[in-house]
């Protein structure tokens, strides 16, 4: 949970966190986290990943759209994710790969849904 001075009325109860870690080869051994919702995400940002307003303002906004978009969802099941971003117009949908076999048992599971209503 976020201290109180960095969270504002709107953040939920339940938040989603970027982890990384301090070995990009061993993540296990641990890292450091923030809060999508923290109110210095921006900072973080900087600080950790080198990114800024000042470097590419387009870019930096458009992660920070993804970013907000990935906050608002309840899981990052695949299906959703690829189902939200394409709704929000996001050019992210190409980075996810769902492969055939878990996409043809979503969609026999839809058709039996269906026929199951009429």
């Amino acid at each position: 949970m976020l201290p109180a001075e960095r969270r504002t009325r709107e953040d939920p109860a339940v938040g989603t966190k970027l982890y990384f870690p301090f070995n990009g080869r061993t993540p296990e051994e641990g890292g450091s986290t923030f809060s999508l919702h923290d109110r210095q995400l921006e900072r973080a940002l900087n600080e950790r990943c080198g990114v800024n307003r000042q470097g590419d303002a387009e870019a930096f906004e458009q992660d920070l759209r993804l970013l907000r978009v990935l906050a608002r969802l309840p899981t990052l099941d695949p299906f959703l994710l690829r189902d939200v971003l394409e709704n929000e117009g996001s050019p992210s949908t190409s980075a996810i790969s769902i492969s055939a076999t878990i996409n043809g048992r979503r969609s026999r599971a839809s058709s039996s849904r269906n026929s199951c209503q009429s």
